[in-house]
């Protein structure tokens, strides 16, 4: 017999390069890979949740265009720097976004969401460790 085409093998010896990369965007969406190498979606506390895709619930005082909220993993604490072209606070409402700065450092305790708030672009984005999840909002 001449080589199995790899679209006809089974999903469960799925190419090795195929489930590293699903492993990856599921560490970035928060899914996570099934044994037939096909992603799913998680059901336990990583679950993270952002402004939804109305600007209804958006008021007069909210400034910002985006935001960012990260979901620290039970067990496990993390920080997330965060910079972009515009403003950034940890504040969702603020008297004078011209005194914020453009880059910011968020600690999130083990077990718990936190939310930063930004205008502009983003530039930058760095994580302590794995066990943060990460949502991302933006209308800019």
């Amino acid at each position: 017999m001449g080589p199995q085409n790899s679209s006809t093998e089974d999903d469960s010896r799925a190419d090795p390069q195929r489930r590293s990369v699903l492993a990856a965007m599921g560490a970035l969406t928060g899914t996570a890979l099934t044994s037939a190498g096909t992603a799913a979606a998680r059901q336990d506390d990583g679950q993270v949740e952002t402004r939804g895709c109305s600007d209804a619930a958006l008021t007069p005082e909210d400034w910002s265009t985006g935001a960012l909220t990260v979901q620290a993993c039970s067990g496990s604490s993390g920080e997330v720097s965060l910079s972009v072209t515009g403003r950034v606070s940890p504040d969702r409402h603020v008297q004078n976004t011209q005194l914020l700065p453009s880059s910011e450092t968020l600690h999130v305790p083990a077990g718990q969401r936190r939310t930063l708030w930004f205008t502009g672009r983003i530039t930058g984005l760095s994580c302590s460790n794995s066990a943060l999840n990460i949502g991302i909002a933006h209308r800019g």
